[in-house]
């Protein structure tokens, strides 16, 4: 896989990572409403594999 490459799918993931994560803590807000119910142990382990694959791929 080419550098850039991986650079963008390495920032794609973490952020799209730190977006679940994020969402999965601010879910305990009742006066926000997402649209959708994930299970928040779900959110939270591919959030924290995304942030793992993205920090793998930064290179």
């Amino acid at each position: 896989m080419e550098k850039k490459t991986a650079k963008q799918i390495s920032l794609i993931c973490f952020l799209v990572g730190f977006g679940l994560l994020l969402v999965q803590d601010l879910k305990r807000f009742e006066t926000i409403d997402f649209g959708f119910t994930w299970p928040s142990a779900i959110m939270f382990y591919v959030g924290l594999l995304l942030i793992a694959i993205g920090y793998y791929l930064r290179g």
